[in-house]
C-alpha cells in the first residue's frame, strides 16, 4: 500500500516562504545600511568638525573650539584645544624672547662702538661726548 499526498499544497507554501524570505532580507538589508549609514556619520560629524578646527588654526585664525560629543573624539578635541594654547603661548615667548633681544642689540651695539672709538687717541671733548653715550646707552639696556 502506498500513501501519497498532493504536493500542490506544498509547493504554493514554498513558493509563499520564498517570498517572504527575500522580501524580509531585502528590508534587514536595507535597514542594516541606514544602520550603518547612520553610525558612520555619528562617528564622522565629529571628526569633520575637529578637522574644521585644526585647518582654521592652521590657517591662522582663532576659531571658536567645536562642539563635540563625550566620547573618544571629545577628548581628542579637547588635547587639541590644550595643544592650541601651549602653542599660542609657547609663540608668545617666542616673539617676547625676539624683541628682546632686538631691544638690547641696539644699545649694546652703541655701547661697544664708543669703546672701540675710546681706544684711539682723541681730545678730552670726544672722550667725555663717547662716555655719556656709553652711561646713556647702559641706561637704556637697565631700563629694558
Amino acid at each position: 500500500m502506498t500513501v501519497g499526498k498532493p504536493t500542490t499544497n506544498i509547493t504554493w507554501f514554498v513558493e509563499n516562504a520564498r517570498f517572504q524570505v527575500v522580501l524580509v532580507a531585502v528590508l534587514a538589508l536595507l535597514v542594516a545600511s541606514l544602520f550603518s549609514f547612520l553610525v558612520s556619520y555619528w562617528i564622522t560629524r565629529p571628526i569633520k568638525r575637529l578637522t574644521g578646527y585644526a585647518l582654521a588654526i592652521k590657517d591662522g585664525e582663532r576659531p571658536p573650539f567645536p562642539r563635540l560629543d563625550r566620547s573618544e573624539i571629545g577628548k581628542m578635541g579637547e588635547a587639541f584645544e590644550k595643544m592650541q594654547e601651549a602653542l599660542e603661548g609657547k609663540k608668545y615667548v617666542e616673539q617676547y624672547i625676539q624683541n628682546l633681544t632686538h631691544e638690547i642689540k641696539s644699545p649694546l651695539s652703541a655701547i661697544r662702538g664708543s669703546a672701540e672709538l675710546m681706544a684711539e687717541p682723541m681730545d678730552e671733548k670726544q672722550r667725555s661726548r663717547f662716555l655719556a653715550n656709553i652711561h646713556n646707552e647702559s641706561l637704556r639696556i637697565q631700563d629694558i
